[in-house]
């Protein structure tokens, strides 16, 4: 008898969680089937690789594979950015515990393991929100599981999968939610906490866009459902709401801090509040709502909305239900209306985006908008008997019309012809299934189960139908190629190991991507993450290397010379089937040429104290070159012949008047402004070392046209930094034509350069004469033993970070930031020097005492709760 009570009492536990394992799967399914209808390999030859997951994230899961896998320090990276703070990637990127799938797939099929970690997020998603909808919003489990696909499967889910560390804010937005009502229901604060934590220790950037919604659901839930007398005990819920913040910051603070610490010059921040206008089109972002709208992925025009088609029939039919509190609808009408105008107005909307200029992926915090639309469609379905049908028909008909406007007289197309086809098709599909509900509620279940299906189809239809507006809108990278690229530049590193164990760095003379060190595992200069910038790419901007405009979140080795290889290490390059000067063949894979350059200088190197002064104030990067070698020799390098020989040109103008400003600046004026205006800059090479072109373009944004011999060089007047071109090697008795084609007006300064290559092997041996030996311990450690003459420095191609410490003969050394706190130099004593370079990220043993102290005071504060808990039940 006992054991029969058992096993029923397991039956119907095991019964009771079926539906959130069903709700995993159905949005799982929902996923992978619009991938299948893709193409997704290796269901066909599509991939996901587009935008930031082409660019920069995929390589970085590159990356953390090498680490995890060969067990190297995960705080420090030499594979990008000449060096890095690796703590600031990890935790922006890496920390999601569903990333171990990655290390599970072999190196070839990574895009498909994080094709299984997005079906797997945006399951948990559904699951999530089936919690909550029967927790809090006291769904059957069969409304759960319908309404937890419009939310997991919602347009901003599918539309940003490029950024899937994101989607861990997508999947404990309902649990933190849900933690709110419990913690003023019923004072219940750990599930608060623990929410809290793992969304600050995975996606520190979202925990603050769920953290502020948390905040103000806080309030509408208070205000709503409870009564205006009680405002006592909503005081002390809202003081333990503020209490539970601070501890889960408290605990994550061995993440937090150190990511404080590895954000450059606040590079995530914007320095002041918009003027007051409009973020977006409040007529045109309704269309927003609707299954396959489209305004793009990475450079979207409006927000994405879509949350299902039957949820915007439904929230109506909330606010038109006499059965529900005119108390709750007028708070959440105010919830709804605050929700709109932070999205609308451009000092609210900056505020979602911890008051920065987000320039890309607009509207990265609309699935906490979507999450209440869904939430109140919810309610107002379950509440369906205290509604007239005619509102959802006066709805539906309203949703139809505004649909045909939005896609025949519109003059864009956010509504193409699938999207408008499948919504209008679901638009009667829902008013069909909502009638059922009102007049057979003898056969509800069975239209519970049409329910799922037609959400089910809804959310699949326009998974697939934005996935392919993507790929017609922003193409994807090849599958193949990628794994192909990478394999090429794994195979290039393991023949330069196999023979060289000195420390070097690899870059390449063509583009692919700017993470491609983190896929290849090289040490390279180019790199692209959003925690990173600051003085170093301001630094190689003026260099000549291609930096971001603004904020400078990437660098390319574009703009690179020979001399620039030089003074960082630059002894390899990958070559697609060309001889570089100066470099000679070393190793061949099947895409691309290894070549290698033995007159580069290593990682650190003796210098003159002169360099302590460099400030990189030239304006063209051959002058702060020239002047870069000539501070490092000092006196030494007295008398030397320049490595940068300045040439002459002929000017002729066409249509074209001409003033020489301060630097060499030319400004160029349209004399007929009925005719088309030009420069051309015309010159012989008379020399056969390197030739440079350098255009610093002073209109930016210009729509100037440059050519040269007739072909056209994209992109040069459109970066605020310009990067040297080389027009030839081995070119004596060429002739160039350089033509410039401009609308009205245009200011820059051109600049030619040869190279003089015998100056240049001249300085490197000279510095090579002070016999430097670098040997590393680990990628966090290394030491360097040099013999050093009185004045004289240690100029090393590390980029400054306050996380290197060092000693000089066992004592602590001050660090010497150099050319403008870029790199790190250190002063020198005389005579023998064995200095140590150690590196801990910033942040990480104060954050490790702070997390440790509030997990202490955690566990005393639960103990001591669970003992008043169990003393109040005794006594009871």
């Amino acid at each position: 008898m006992s054991g029969g009570i058992v096993l029923d009492t397991l039956r119907r536990i095991a019964l009771s969680r079926r539906i959130y394992l069903e709700a995993f799967l159905l949005s799982s399914l929902s996923m992978g089937i619009a991938f299948i209808i893709f193409g997704l390999y290796p269901f066909g030859g599509k991939s996901l690789l587009t935008s930031d997951l082409a660019q920069q994230y995929i390589q970085i899961f590159s990356e953390y594979r090498n680490i995890m896998h060969g067990g190297q320090s995960i705080f420090f990276s030499w594979n990008a950015g000449m060096g890095l703070n690796f703590f600031g990637i990890l935790s922006y990127c890496l920390l999601s515990p569903f990333n171990i799938i990655t290390l599970v797939f072999p190196e070839r099929f990574i895009v498909e393991a994080i094709a299984l970690i997005l079906i797997i997020k945006t399951g948990i998603s559904g699951l999530t929100f089936t919690f909550y909808a029967r927790s809090v919003l006291k769904a059957n489990a069969l409304t759960g599981l319908a309404f937890s696909l419009f939310y997991s499967m919602m347009s901003w889910s599918v539309l940003f999968y490029p950024n899937l560390m994101w989607h861990d804010a997508l999947m404990v937005l309902p649990l933190v939610i849900y933690s709110v009502h419990r913690l003023i229901k019923n004072g219940r604060c750990w599930g608060l906490v623990a929410s809290l934590t793992y969304i600050f220790v995975t996606q520190y950037y979202m925990s603050y866009i769920v953290i502020l919604f948390a905040f103000f659901s806080f309030w509408a839930v208070a205000i709503g459902f409870h009564k205006l007398e009680e405002w006592k005990k909503t005081l002390l819920s809202f003081c333990k709401f503020l209490l539970c913040t601070l501890l889960a910051l408290g605990i994550s603070a061995v993440v937090l801090l150190p990511v404080i610490y590895s954000i450059n010059d606040g590079t995530l921040l914007g320095s002041k509040l918009p003027e007051l206008g409009f973020a977006f089109s409040p007529v045109r972002m309704p269309e927003m709502l609707f299954n396959g709208a489209f305004s793009g992925m990475t450079h979207n025009r409006f927000p994405n909305l879509y949350c299902g088609v039957i949820t915007l029939i439904l929230i109506p039919v909330y606010f038109a239900n006499k059965r529900i509190e005119k108390k709750q609808k007028l708070v959440y009408a105010v919830f709804a209306g605050l929700m709109l105008l932070s999205m609308l107005l451009l000092p609210t909307n900056s505020m979602w985006q911890l008051f920065g200029g987000a320039d890309t992926f607009l509207g990265r915090y609309t699935f906490v908008i979507s999450f209440f639309l869904v939430a109140v469609a919810c309610r107002g379905f379950m509440n369906l008997e205290g509604v007239e049908f005619k509102t959802c028909i006066i709805t539906a008909i309203a949703l139809a019309g505004y649909l045909f406007i939005a896609f025949f007289l519109s003059g864009d197309n956010l509504i193409n012809g699938a999207a408008f086809a499948v919504s209008l098709i679901f638009i009667i599909l829902s008013m069909v299934l909502l009638h059922s509900f009102s007049r057979y509620l003898s056969k509800i279940k069975l239209l519970h189960y049409l329910l799922i299906g037609l959400a089910f189809a809804d959310v699949t239809a326009n998974a697939a139908i934005l996935l392919y507006r993507t790929d017609d809108a922003e193409g994807t990278k090849s599958r193949h190629e990628y794994v192909a690229v990478s394999q090429d530049y794994r195979e290039a590193t393991a023949a330069i190991n196999a023979i060289d164990r000195n420390f070097y760095r690899m870059e390449k003379d063509f583009y692919w991507g700017l993470n491609d060190s983190l896929a290849g595992h090289y040490k390279g200069i180019s790199h692209y993450s959003p925690n990173e910038g600051g003085a170093l790419n301001e630094a190689l901007a003026r260099m000549g290397y291609q930096v971001e405009s603004g904020r400078k979140q990437w660098v390319s080795n574009t703009g690179s010379t020979m001399a620039s290889d030089a003074l960082f290490s630059v002894k390899y390059k990958l070559s697609k089937g060309k001889l570089i000067y100066g470099y000679s063949p070393f190793f061949k894979t099947r895409n691309f040429d290894l070549l290698t350059n033995d007159d580069v200088l290593p990682l650190a190197y003796q210098v003159d104290m002169r360099l302590e002064n460099n400030t990189l104030s030239e304006r063209n990067p051959f002058l702060v070159q020239e002047k870069l070698i000539s501070d490092m020799l000092g006196s030494g390098g007295a008398g030397r012949p320049r490595v940068f020989v300045s040439s002459d040109y002929t000017c002729t103008l066409d249509n074209a008047d001409i003033n020489m400003g301060k630097y060499d600046k030319c400004i160029l004026k349209t004399i007929n402004h009925n005719r088309a205006s030009a420069v051309t800059m015309s010159i012989k090479v008379t020399r056969n070392d390197p030739f440079y072109l350098y255009i610093k373009p002073e209109s930016k944004g210009s729509n100037a046209k440059l050519t040269i011999n007739g072909e056209e060089v994209e992109n040069v007047f459109k970066y605020e930094s310009a990067f040297p071109y080389l027009l030839c090697t081995n070119g004596r008795g060429k002739e160039f034509q350089i033509r410039i084609e401009f609308e009205h007006e245009l200011s820059f300064t051109p600049s030619f350069c040869y190279l003089n290559y015998q100056s240049l092997l001249d300085f490197v041996n000279k510095i090579k004469e002070n016999t430097v030996t670098i040997e590393a311990e680990d990628l966090t450690r290394f030491y360097v033993e040099t013999t050093a003459e009185k004045d004289k420095l240690l100029f090393t191609s590390v980029p400054y970070n306050s996380g290197w410490s060092i000693t000089v003969n066992g004592k602590n050394a001050e660090i010497t930031p150099l050319l403008n706190n870029a790199f790190i130099g250190v002063e020198l004593e005389e005579g023998a020097n064995h200095i140590e370079f150690s590196f801990t990220p910033p942040g990480v043993k104060t954050g490790t005492i702070i997390t440790l102290i509030s997990i202490i005071a955690a566990s005393i504060a639960y103990i001591i709760l669970k003992r008043k808990e169990m003393d109040k039940l005794i006594v009871n």
